[in-house]
């Protein structure tokens, strides 16, 4: 019931061969608004599961790519240094992006791209960006 629907159409299958090895690295640039498009279920992903990218070939992604994954950190009020002011009119403090996971992109398309959640340590969301797998913020 959750894969195919009624209404859904049925198109042959393309002759884009698979990859049937994949050898994990870095990607040699990584755009700068490379985000997760999409998560199973539409909520969130954890490891073991796919998300679509919007990002592909046209971008330098090839099948093999690694990524970690970091959620946008928050605006907090700086309550410190603004102890004169009321809590809610404190000012904001961009908080550091929080690490989530990593995958690897095993298909490709011109602008969208699939990968596996390899590992995480928290839920992948639609619009975490994607950063170089060594990244430390």
């Amino acid at each position: 019931g959750r894969e195919i629907r009624i209404g859904d159409r049925v198109l042959p299958s393309e002759a884009q061969p698979y990859d049937l090895h994949f050898y994990p690295r870095a990607p040699d640039r990584i755009p700068d608004n490379a985000q997760v498009m999409a998560v199973a279920d539409g909520i969130q992903a954890g490891p073991r599961l796919v998300v679509a990218l919007n990002v592909g070939a046209r971008d330098g992604i090839r099948n093999g790519h690694v990524f970690s994954i970091w959620h946008g950190g928050a605006k907090r009020g700086d309550y410190i240094a603004n102890t004169n002011r009321l809590a809610g009119n404190a000012d904001k403090v961009q908080m550091p992006d929080d690490f989530v996971g990593q995958l690897m992109v095993f298909r490709t398309f011109d602008k969208v791209s699939y990968a596996l959640v390899m590992e995480g340590i928290r839920p992948v969301h639609r619009g975490d960006k994607l950063k170089h797998p060594d990244a430390t913020e």
